[in-house]
């Protein structure tokens, strides 16, 4: 769309325009936001505090995000408990990300933006490279499926929030520069001018990649408009613009590994993206009990790929267009003393999107409705109950082939239910019950060659989790113990020799688990010094023994009760720490610890893991006030100070040039450098 891509870009350097010549003043401390949780009801409406919220959310703060050195959400998220990141194309853009041991090439995890679900509707990915990065003002992880959010959460909700206007102007210029010729360079501008704010960014980033032929391109145009009309009312508007070029590294063999960990076997994969969105929200006090909150969206994202395998290119070209929205009603009263909050609402969803290429159309229907009650027992005990149902017709046409064509329904009632108690001020403890379920995508139902399965069931899950947070002294400490009993959970299963032709199918399989425990602990020791240390413990297994596809005995693999599902880490330890020797210095360091854990295609446990591997990150800032309106910032970061040498994903396939079925793998960057400077222009 070459139209909203020049209007785009005309208004975000219409914006920053009045801000080259700015008089400025003296410097404000950036507003803190208050500890509450957004992803505790399906809108942000009412601030909920943490400790009447049965389950174990994780905040991270646009502060956290910046002292991390993060350049993608992806990295952000694989330093918190529960979350698992892996790569397998073979760029740092599009990692994909699990929550409690729930993996697949369906993603198993909501991700929303303001209130939109951004997960794909053909194979329910999050394009975490088609998120406006560094205007994410924070990011709430909510681990275990939720009744408020419905389907496709098994893993849990990954609820992201957008930048709004603060109340000083000001616009923001920067460039930054680093290995595998990196560059990135932004301009932002944002306030609040009377009743309405603000917030625009219009950024690129570029790199010839850390393997051969692995560079990418982005491009991020963002735009926020808010207006408080009154105190009961608050209103925005989000345009976002942002388009890719990613080339993909591949797998590589041991042998090839050995060789040249930066070699691409099969040189020529890319995806190319555009996503254009438009996103509208509303907030309304209708008295002093009772609000109502909204919001609406249209997205078109078209999609380019190609993939050069060992057996020649395979070309996708794929349009999707999605619209809907959510309403939501919330009653916050006192009766005889006790607090209640009720919250209900209801959303509609429609995607169509269609394969270019192989001239398949499919169309999406989802509805769903939703009520949750919260309820103080006594000042100390809160409980919770909610409950949903949603609906969902996937229609399916095949335009060269029309006898494979068809439709599915599916609906389902969730419920789930919480108890929090809070013998002190500092303390607080809670137990919950929840159930998720996912459905399968078209592309396991109708167009997976040889793999489609319209017999498939929905994927079903019981939870169950207890767990409390507290704080002591300079001590913040969370702890969660759950478990996840799973019914018809969606695998692609085939004997070992034949999965180099994809002679399998898409299959539920009876029985799998999910249970582990999620540790973490934050100190703040006085204004100089702070750090956090996060640990995951996950066991993921099969509970019931299967054979190939087929279920012929004596073809392929014996899964036996008790194998562990591939590509799940058992334990991950992440801790950093932030240092601030004088005035405006920080110096911050991370280190993440992932072990062992199968490869794809792998289900019986008989071949070596991937190794487990360490990280160390490092970054230092200096900012500094160079003039009365002028504030100079400058960073410089590494990442694998360690050089370690690892791979986050591996697979077993068929491989042709040897004609032996071998371990793949996609190896990860060894250390790389990133350092950059920018200046922040403030208004009288």
């Amino acid at each position: 769309m070459p139209g909203l891509r020049a209007v785009f870009h005309c208004l975000s350097v219409f914006v920053l325009l009045p801000y080259v010549s700015l008089p400025v003043f003296a410097e404000t401390p950036p507003e803190s936001l208050p500890e509450v949780v957004i992803s505790s009801t399906r809108l942000q409406d009412v601030a909920v505090d943490p400790k009447r919220v049965p389950a174990n959310i994780t905040v991270i703060t646009r502060k956290d995000i910046k002292e991390s050195g993060a350049r993608t959400v992806q990295e952000v998220l694989q330093y918190q408990p529960g979350v698992t990141v892996f790569d397998e194309v073979g760029n740092d853009y599009q990692s994909k990300v699990s929550l409690r041991g729930f993996v697949g090439d369906v993603t198993p995890t909501t991700v929303l933006v303001d209130g939109v679900r951004t997960n794909t509707p053909d194979f329910n990915i999050a394009n975490f490279d088609l998120i406006p990065f560094e205007d994410i003002e924070r990011i709430e992880i909510m681990p275990g499926p939720s009744a408020i959010y419905g389907k496709n959460a098994l893993g849990g909700v990954i609820n992201i929030v957008t930048k709004r206007g603060g109340k000083d102007r000001q616009a923001t210029v920067e460039s930054a520069f680093g290995s595998f010729h990196r560059e990135r360079h932004r301009g932002s501008t944002s306030g609040i001018m009377g009743k309405y704010d603000y917030n625009v960014g219009v950024s690129r980033e570029t790199e010839s990649g850390f393997r051969d032929d692995t560079a990418a391109r982005l491009t991020r145009v963002f735009g926020r408009l808010g207006v408080k009309l009154d105190d009961a009312t608050d209103l925005s508007a989000t345009l976002t613009h942002i388009s890719d070029r990613l080339k993909q590294g591949g797998a590589l063999t041991q042998d090839q590994l050995s060789v040249d960990r930066k070699q691409n076997a099969t040189p020529g994969d890319f995806q190319e993206s555009e996503l254009n969105k438009i996103t509208v929200d509303g907030r309304r006090r209708l008295s002093s009990s009772l609000s109502v909150a909204l919001n609406g969206f249209y997205a078109h994202q078209d999609s380019h790929s190609l993939v050069v395998g060992q057996l020649g290119p395979a070309r996708t070209v794929t349009d999707f267009f999605s619209g809907g929205g959510t309403l939501q009603l919330t009653h916050d009263a006192t009766f005889g003393g006790h607090r209640n909050v009720f919250v209900s609402g209801g959303e509609y969803t429609r995607h169509d999107f269609e394969d270019v290429t192989r001239r398949r159309v499919s169309g999406e229907n989802i509805y769903a409705a939703f009520v949750q009650d919260s309820f103080n027992l006594t000042p100390q005990v809160v409980v919770t109950g909610s409950a949903r149902y949603d609906w969902d017709r996937l229609d399916f046409t095949n335009i060269p082939n029309p006898a494979i064509s068809g439709f599915k329904t599916f609906t389902r009632v969730t419920s789930g239910g919480g108890l929090t108690y809070q013998p002190t001020d500092a303390v607080s403890l809670y137990v919950n019950y929840s159930e998720g379920f996912r459905t399968p995508t078209q592309f396991e139902l109708f167009t997976s060659a040889g793999s489609a399965n319209i017999g498939l069931k929905p994927v079903k899950s019981r939870n169950y989790e207890l767990g409390g947070r507290g704080k002591a002294g300079p001590l913040q400490w969370a702890l969660a113990l759950y478990q996840a009993d799973v019914a018809d959970e969606i695998f692609f299963t085939c004997d070992v020799p034949n999965c180099a032709t994809f002679n399998g199918s898409n299959r539920n399989v009876d029985k799998t688990r999910r249970r582990g425990a999620e540790a973490s602990v934050r100190a703040r020791f006085d204004p100089r010094i702070d750090g956090y240390v996060n640990y995951t413990y996950t066991e993921a297994t099969f509970q019931n023994s299967f054979s190939d596809f087929n279920g012929n005995e004596g073809l392929g693999q014996t899964v036996e009760k008790g194998d562990t599902i591939p590509l799940v880490p058992q334990n991950q330890l992440a801790l950093g720490v932030n240092y601030r020797p004088a005035e405006g210095f920080t110096v911050s360091l991370n280190g993440l610890y992932v072990s062992t854990k199968f490869l794809v295609f792998d289900e019986a446990n008989a071949g070596k893991r991937l190794p487990g591997y360490f990280l160390l990150n490092g970054r230092t800032e200096y900012e500094r006030r160079v003039s009365k309106n002028v504030v100079m910032s400058m960073f410089l970061q590494a990442s694998n100070l360690l050089d370690t040498k690892y791979e986050t994903r591996g697979i077993f396939a068929f491989n042709f040039t040897t004609f032996v079925t071998e371990p793949f793998y996609v190896p990860a960057p060894g250390i790389s450098v990133f350092g950059g400077i920018s200046f922040r222009f403030e208004a009288d």
